[in-house]
């Protein structure tokens, strides 16, 4: 599974991509203080990662600055501590510590003598319980004749608790439009299984898709919410972009995140 990734130039901000879609949202296209941007996680079964790096200027020429000399530590809900070590492209990975469910985390990192704090809780893997496919009726809108089809998703949800839930789709290997999904479970009470359909995301004929379902915690999850809305932004809105509230505090750009997930193996027919 690739990692995700964020691409912020000034204080744009742009989505993470375990996969990369790469959306940048200009807020001022005048020159800005550089900023510390963290994107990290700790997925079930593995250790966690971190990337640091700053912020560009807009009309700057200089490829990405990575920060190669912080101390980032993990530490688990039992007081374990975990060093995680620099591996090059700005990425520090621990070894010792692997994500369990239930279980929260918190990552410490510490940029120019100031230290930088983040938790989050890992929650068990919904499982996927089946897919399918629907043929999406033609409109006028529609740019070929090709047949469209739109993805059903099911998956088994815990009654007991609220549960939120981020999608993405590949499509031959490739990341479908860069684009992902997010559900919760409060719109569907007391229901041990989720039928999703995400109303943007169309397949065609032959298609072969990978469905990932990854289940995130409620901060992860308004973190994506606030995401959307500046994507939304960027795409025609009048209202004013920022940048979504990162669990690292102010003046830091990204998020660290735990999950799990399940995927599954499908194809149009």
């Amino acid at each position: 599974m690739k990692i995700l990734q964020l691409k912020y130039i000034t204080i744009a901000l742009c989505f993470i991509g375990f996969v990369s879609c790469e959306e940048v949202i200009d807020v001022d296209l005048d020159s800005a203080n550089r900023a510390v941007v963290a994107e990290g996680n700790i997925e079930l079964g593995e250790p966690a990662w971190l990337k640091l790096s700053y912020t560009t200027d807009y009309f700057s020429d200089i490829d990405i600055t990575y920060i190669t000399n912080s101390t980032v530590y993990l530490i688990d809900d039992n007081g374990e501590l975990d060093t995680l070590t620099y591996e090059g492209n700005g990425i520090y990975r621990g070894k010792n510590i692997v994500g369990e469910a239930n279980s929260s985390y918190t990552i410490s990192m510490y940029v120019h003598n100031r230290g930088y704090n983040a938790t989050s809780t890992l929650f068990p893997s919904s499982a996927i319980e089946d897919v399918w496919f629907r043929e999406k009726s033609s409109s006028i809108f529609d740019d070929d004749d090709e047949t469209k089809y739109r993805i059903h998703v099911v998956i088994s949800n815990d009654t007991e608790q609220e549960n939120y839930y981020l999608f993405r789709f590949y499509v031959n290997g490739e990341l479908k439009d860069d684009w992902y999904t997010l559900a919760n479970s409060s719109y569907y009470p007391d229901n041990d299984y989720l039928e999703y359909s995400p109303s943007r995301v169309e397949f065609e004929k032959e298609d072969e898709v990978k469905v990932y379902v990854y289940s995130i915690d409620e901060n992860t999850y308004s973190y994506y919410e606030q995401l959307n809305d500046i994507l939304e932004s960027g795409l025609g809105s009048s209202s004013t972009p920022y940048n979504p509230q990162s669990n690292f505090g102010e003046n830091i750009l990204g998020y660290f995140s735990a999950w799990s997930y399940d995927s599954y193996d499908t194809k149009v027919e």
